[in-house]
């Protein structure tokens, strides 16, 4: 017998073979080639269910123990989090054969409690960026001017305020935004698709020294 593989040739080799399979199967129209990727694309499905009862099997049992212990400044929140992931689950038990996510089980968390939340969470990070584009809108330079009136624009043109100061900064404001930030986003977008095209075909071929460094426990 051969050489015997060792762990992180394996792992690269069945994730060159599914990232082969599936570029074929979406360039390629063959049957077989198209069932399998359907294959693949399924159990990855039930891969990530099994991945995130995992995650959340992992995060009760961290937070099981910080109530046991009482860690200082984290057991009640540890209790907040817990009941609100353990009660939702426990209240759908009886309709699990015939879920519904009109349910108020569902609905009535989601509604009142998570999106205020966010809403809230959004409005506090507001002064962050306010105090990051004081910082960073310095026009110490064209290109830092050039970005300091665009953002100025912007914002304005978002605000209710800048069209009472000039009824055509919502019309720039929409022109940086689709004309001059769309062509930019999507040469980015190619740019790391492309990247992500690379890096998974140097994993695929084992060239990749640092997913190999990685898979033995190396530094």
């Amino acid at each position: 017998m051969g050489a015997v593989w060792r762990r992180p040739e394996i792992f690269m080799f069945i994730a060159g073979v599914v990232m082969g399979l599936t570029l074929f199967g979406y360039f390629f129209n063959v049957p077989t080639v198209i069932d399998w990727v359907t294959w693949l694309q399924t159990f990855a499905t039930h891969i990530s269910y099994f991945a995130t009862w995992l995650g959340f099997l992992t995060a009760a049992r961290v937070h099981i123990y910080n109530i046991q212990r009482r860690t200082p400044g984290v057991w009640y929140f540890s209790i907040v989090m817990f009941a609100s992931c353990l009660i939702p689950f426990l209240a759908a038990l009886p309709e699990i054969a015939n879920p519904s996510i009109t349910n108020p089980i569902y609905t009535w968390p989601f509604n009142w409690v998570y999106t205020p939340l966010g809403a809230a969470l959004y409005a506090t990070t507001g002064f962050y960026i306010f105090s990051a584009a004081y910082r960073a809108f310095r026009a110490r330079s064209l290109e830092a001017t050039i970005l300091l009136v665009a953002g100025c624009l912007v914002m304005l043109g978002n605000a209710p305020i800048g069209e009472l100061i000039w009824n055509k900064i919502p019309d720039i404001n929409n022109w940086l935004q689709m004309t001059g930030q769309t062509p930019g986003m999507r040469a980015l977008n190619i740019t790391a698709a492309l990247g992500i095209v690379y890096f998974g075909l140097r994993v695929a071929v084992g060239a990749e020294k640092r997913v190999t460094t990685l898979g033995t426990g190396g530094g």
